[in-house]
């Protein structure tokens, strides 16, 4: 996805294996040169888990809230 509208989209790399181990996501949100990241633990709770970074650099902590309970049926991120 090209969270910062900078044309170039940036990367996500996760493991969604319920393997115990935290998965993270690695992007360069704010289009800084340097990658931003999150740890999560996606551990099929059944419960949307959720990020709050300041993607756009505003100042303000944008959020994101996903439920990766192994359902089958997509994801959705709000932004």
């Amino acid at each position: 996805m090209d969270f910062a509208n900078s044309g170039t989209p940036e990367w996500i790399e996760m493991d969604f294996a319920n393997s115990g181990t935290p998965e993270w996501i690695e992007m360069d949100f704010a289009n800084s040169g340097t990658p931003e990241w999150i740890e999560m633990d996606f551990a099929n709770s059944g419960t949307p888990e959720w990020i709050e970074m300041d993607f756009a650099n505003s100042g303000t902590p944008e959020w994101i809230e996903m439920g990766f309970a192994n359902s089958g049926l997509p994801e959705n991120v709000e932004l």
